[in-house]
């Protein structure tokens, strides 16, 4: 079967990979007229982003591809990919099994049998934690904790200098943003109190009608059933379409309540600069040193945090030889970058080779303290990947700011083990991006699938998610298989396989303007490598390379 048969709309032309001595086809695709997104069944919606171009007509990663066509009669190792995030549920019938173990602790004995500094560290470890087993569920945002730091520098009429003129630049910038969410917290209040007020009067007209009501597929399919029972009932139609919205679009009991706890704390505590936010772990935040705190219990608070669960599900779902470490830092508020540093360090020493971040935040108040962990992976041969994040931003606009990163003072990148994944959608014409994800020629490094990712979420449930998080778990899953296969394989090779074995689609998509609501440039403009990650054109590439320095 000839391409223009499969792909009628697309020109197809070739492009040699770099740096192998067995030159292989990567794909290019540029569109004369939009092809809109057919419907798929369920399997295949599920699955979507492993699927193929060519064979599929669906962007996805051609990793279903990859494993009938390359793998199947391979064997590879056992890789441990980091997930540096909020708690995970490690006894989700999906991923129980495919949870680390530090096989150097002996469980519950309350004794450091390896000698790592941390006690019973069994799967991980929680650095919102306390010996105590209390749980820090707030910190501050990114901005509160700046301001915190630097008011004393600047609250008077301090001169500025060129040796404080970068802390300056963030002093203002963070109390511009404090300020700005001090006023907006009376209608997150209302906001939260409403949506719990209106999905608690739903479920009360319908528990007239159904014995029970929970937040999954089996009470979506009963009110389907009650529609087609009670057609010319409006009132109970519109409680339905109510109670369904919030059940599709992941607002459970779990989650408003999170809001509503989110919300009613952000004035004394997050959006607080008096408040304490190390009290639980009770560690001094500005010295590395210091690194004594945490526990090991690495699923708590699952009715809160689900972003961890997400983010493993996504690595782990139809993926043979991977294991995840969970590791906790993220909770109601930003990262704190002793705990990122201290995360980073200990994926690496605890075998991980591949970390994943799924998170971003504005200021980097101790950034020197991650640059140097991130640098510590580098040496170790530990690839990180992180998330471009969900604001439809440039991140090449001097404006704009996306940390952990891998740019130096100078906006120079000092390592080369450091990946930035922004997403895409499933379809195949101008709105293949996908619409929130952050992008830049610069400062994002590839694209992944992000929109209607399949995943696991605590408590043996799933659900589709959305987001960049996903784009950066899809990639770290890739460059586990890379290691698992490939196991030679240095960090900067791994780098250099994802970004250049990718599909590049050379069409025009949507692209947002200050001085237009929208205007439209070639997808290969929105990252540095202009490019969709492929699981099928990497694996060919890693042979390629592996075979050639190893």
């Amino acid at each position: 079967m000839t391409i223009t048969k499969i792909f009628p709309l697309y020109i197809f032309c070739f492009v040699l990979f770099l740096s192998c001595n067995k030159p292989q086809k990567s794909y290019i695709f540029s569109q004369k007229t939009p092809i809109p997104t057919r419907n798929l069944d369920e399997t295949t919606r599920k699955d979507w982003s492993y699927k193929d171009i060519i064979n599929d007509s669906i962007p996805g990663i051609s990793l279903s591809r990859a494993y009938k066509e390359i793998l199947k009669t391979k064997k590879g190792e056992n890789i441990i990919i980091a997930v540096i995030d909020q708690s995970v549920d490690i006894n989700h019938t999906d991923l129980q099994e495919y949870i680390w173990t530090n096989e150097n602790e002996i469980p519950n004995n309350n004794i450091d049998d390896d000698q790592n500094g941390y006690i019973d560290d069994i799967n991980g470890w929680n650095y919102n934690g306390s010996a105590t087993v209390q749980n820090k569920r707030y910190s501050h945002y990114d901005y509160t904790r700046t301001v915190k730091a630097y008011q004393h520098l600047f609250e008077s009429d301090t001169t500025i200098t060129e040796s404080n003129a970068l802390k300056h630049q963030a002093y203002i910038r963070a109390k511009e943003l404090l300020t700005k969410n001090l006023k907006s917290v009376p209608k997150d209040i209302q906001y939260a109190n409403n949506v719990y007020t209106w999905k608690n009067m739903a479920k009360t007209k319908l528990s007239k009608y159904l014995d029970t009501i929970s937040d999954n597929s089996k009470t979506l399919k009963k009110l389907d059933s009650l529609k087609k029972q009670y057609p010319n009932d409006s009132t109970l139609l519109q409680n339905i379409n109510i109670f369904s919205g919030f059940v599709t679009n992941g607002y459970t009991d779990g989650h408003i309540e999170g809001l509503k706890l989110k919300s009613n704390n952000l004035l004394n505590k997050q959006l607080n600069i008096d408040f304490n936010e190390r009290e639980i772990t009770n560690d001094t935040p500005n010295d590395i040193n210091n690194s004594h705190y945490g526990n090991n219990i690495v699923n708590s608070d699952l009715n809160l945090f689900s972003h961890g669960t997400i983010v493993s599900g996504v690595i782990l779902r139809k993926t043979e030889n991977l294991k995840v470490m969970p590791l906790t830092i993220v909770g109601y508020g930003s990262t704190h970058d002793k705990d990122i540093a201290l995360a980073i360090r200990y994926a690496v020493d605890n075998g991980a080779k591949v970390i994943n971040m799924s998170f971003g935040k504005s200021f980097s108040l101790y950034k020197n303290m991650v640059d140097d962990a991130i640098k510590y992976a580098e040496k170790h041969n530990v690839v990180i990947i992180t998330s471009a994040g969900n604001n439809n931003h440039d991140m090449d606009r001097n404006s704009k700011f996306n940390y952990p990163d891998d740019r130096d003072s100078d906006k120079k990148e000092f390592v080369s083990n450091f990946i930035k994944v922004g997403g895409t959608s499933r379809n195949t014409n101008s709105k293949l991006k996908y619409t929130m994800s952050n992008y830049g020629s610069e400062n994002v490094d590839l694209f992944a699938p992000a929109k209607d990712i399949y995943t696991s979420v605590p408590n043996n449930e799933y659900k589709y998610d959305s987001g960049t998080s996903l784009a950066a778990a899809i990639t770290s899953k890739v460059a586990g298989i890379l290691y698992s296969y490939y196991p030679k394989l240095t960090s900067k090779e791994v780098k250099l396989i994802l970004m250049e074995s990718g599909v590049s689609y050379s069409f025009k998509v949507n692209h947002p303007s200050r001085k237009k609501n929208e205007q439209q440039v070639t997808f290969s403009q929105l990252s540095k490598s202009g490019k969709i990650l492929n699981a099928y054109n990497a694996l060919i590439m890693a042979d390629s390379i592996s075979n050639a320095n190893h």
